[in-house]
């Protein structure tokens, strides 16, 4: 995690998840699958429609099939307030899927990445991404903000 991040969620694990951090509890209850080599959320591997054949690397594959938005039309904040709720929505998140990962597939290593950063056309306004990947992600942190 990033010190900037770490420092807007006033830790590098969050101590408590509360009811509205945790988005997709379904996604979650759904598990892992291995597709072709790929580590993937059993439910949005359902509902993806990319070709897997337009992928370098199972990688790239396990970054699109992986990755959404984190929700945030509820939320009213600004700034940094914003960031922080975006980030802890992200990592509540991360830390569930992660943890029904090592259950389900003990022998596999994933990372996550939890992101927010301003949005291009306003950027006042922020917004928030979550994916994972079963090999480390070419970044130097795995949780990282942009302000």
């Amino acid at each position: 995690m990033s010190a900037e991040a770490a420092r807007i969620l006033g830790s590098r694990r969050l101590p408590a998840v509360t009811a509205s951090d945790l988005v997709w509890p379904d996604v979650i209850d759904d598990g892992w699958v291995v597709v072709d080599g790929a580590v993937l959320l059993a439910a949005w591997f359902r509902s993806y429609h990319g070709d897997r054949s337009r992928f370098r690397t199972t990688t790239d594959y396990e970054l699109a099939v992986n990755g959404r938005g984190i929700h945030d039309l509820d939320l009213t904040g600004t700034g940094e307030a914003r960031v922080r709720a975006l980030l802890r929505r992200g990592v509540a998140f991360a830390q569930a899927a992660l943890d029904k990962q090592r259950h389900q597939l003990p022998g596999v290593i994933v990372t996550a990445r939890v992101s927010a950063a301003s949005v291009l056309l306003d950027p006042s306004q922020f917004t928030g991404y979550v994916t994972f990947c079963s090999r480390p992600i070419d970044v130097q942190d795995e949780i990282a903000v942009s302000l």
